[in-house]
């Protein structure tokens, strides 16, 4: 049944069931059991009757041919249809977990539906029969996914009462964009082919705007921002310790370069005033400044 039946597992099982029941049905007792539901169907005076019970129902073309087929299996009713061919088209069912629906071309899965006491999922599956394309909800949230040829999950979009977020992956199936929105705003982050994150972008309600760049380690190396004070960049060392700091603030531009402890060691300003440079020893007194 690989690459015919649909990919969740649970719905994979019940078509199985379907198709156990069909050659269960395809026996030498199939013309016998066709003449005698006929039989039953027109009533031995030729009345039609009220009711039919029993617990399969085939229906055959002029040629004999299976075409319509309904059961009452152990885990529920199903009902299946076949071209001239005996090619499976459409097979339905309700069972214990929920009802399904799945739509065949030429005998192979290409679509499928199915409900559930946790929600609803829809898959589409290529000629091949690969899954291309599933859509599920469950609580309050819902997914969208997409898939390539060799059925790995390129693109999804998740949304819940709290985010929306949309991730897409690479050819090997490693997620290398994502895109999300929270509570304090959107955020934009890229990854490496290892899976670690080197770029980061956002709009946060409290904060603005600000990007982050990252080291192969993961590490925040360069920070970027626009506050309600004005623009800010900080390059920090592999101790992820700011090393450099610009700021233009309303006063005017300035440059902070900071030694491996923290402590300011060279400071360069530019107030409307005039400009301003100091040189500081490692206790933070000046050794040189102008003016």
């Amino acid at each position: 049944m690989t690459g015919q039946t649909p990919h969740d597992p649970a719905l994979a099982a019940r078509v199985h069931a379907l198709e156990i029941s069909y050659r269960r049905m395809r026996g030498g007792a199939l013309a016998a059991g066709a003449a005698a539901v006929a039989a039953l169907l027109m009533g031995s005076d030729g009345a039609r009757p009220r009711a039919v019970a029993a617990d399969r129902l085939t229906i055959v073309d002029s040629s004999g041919t299976p075409r319509i087929v309904l059961a009452a299996m152990e885990d529920g009713p199903s009902l299946q249809v076949y071209d001239a061919a005996s090619r499976r088209q459409l097979a339905l069912g309700a069972t214990p977990d929920g009802p399904f629906v799945v739509l065949y071309d030429r005998s192979r899965a290409r679509a499928a539906l199915s409900l559930g006491s946790e929600g609803a999922d829809l898959e589409m599956y290529d000629p091949a029969g690969a899954r291309r394309a599933a859509l599920a909800q469950a609580g309050d949230g819902a997914g969208l996914e997409f898939y390539d040829a060799a059925g790995r999950r390129r693109v999804g979009l998740l949304t819940t009462s709290e985010i929306p977020a949309l991730t897409m992956a690479d050819g090997s199936g490693r997620t290398r964009a994502g895109l999300g929105v929270g509570p304090d705003g959107p955020d934009f982050e890229l990854y490496d082919a290892a899976g670690k994150r080197r770029l980061a972008m956002g709009a946060l309600d409290d904060r603005g705007a600000r990007m982050a760049l990252f080291d192969d380690g993961g590490l925040a190396r360069m920070a970027l921002g626009v506050t309600g004070a004005g623009p800010a960049m900080v390059l920090s060392d592999e101790m992820i310790r700011p090393r450099v700091q610009l700021d233009v603030t309303a006063e005017g531009p300035s440059l902070l370069l900071r030694r491996s402890d923290g402590r300011a060691g060279t400071a360069v300003m530019a107030p409307a005033s005039g400009a301003a440079f100091a040189v500081l020893d490692a206790q933070g007194r000046p050794v040189f400044q102008a003016p």
